[in-house]
């Protein structure tokens, strides 16, 4: 779609894009010594996109490529915050054993408050 606002033609545009785009995320998955692929993923992609644009062009959709592809993973962080914050049981006090560990039963002892007056204890 970037290079579509540059006057590519939808449908190359479009086959060369999401190739390009799978590509690059394969070779910042495989340069494992940078960090998310920084370089390894602009220069896939600006290879592959070489037979639609260059010049300045082409150094722009490669870079806004990865500023949206960052914004994505910032807002995606974000939902995933906010849903975990509104779980129910979250929040209270209490202490919950993660999953798989601990029978669960009686003879769990996995407390992080005082019980109140009404309370059964569980020691």
């Amino acid at each position: 779609m970037l290079a579509a606002a540059f006057g590519v033609g939808a449908g190359p545009a479009l086959a060369l894009g999401i190739g390009g785009f799978a590509l690059s995320v394969v070779a910042g998955g495989v340069s494992f010594v940078l960090p998310q692929g920084l370089g390894a993923r602009e220069v896939a992609l600006g290879l592959v996109l070489t037979t639609l644009l260059t010049g300045p062009a082409l150094v722009t959709v490669v870079a806004l490529s990865r500023v949206v592809v960052t914004a994505g993973e910032a807002l995606g962080m974000a939902v995933g915050f906010a849903v975990l914050s509104a779980a129910p049981g979250r929040g209270d006090g209490r202490s919950y054993p993660a999953a798989g560990r601990g029978s669960g039963g009686r003879n769990e002892r996995l407390v992080t408050r005082r019980p109140t007056a009404g309370e059964e204890e569980r020691w």
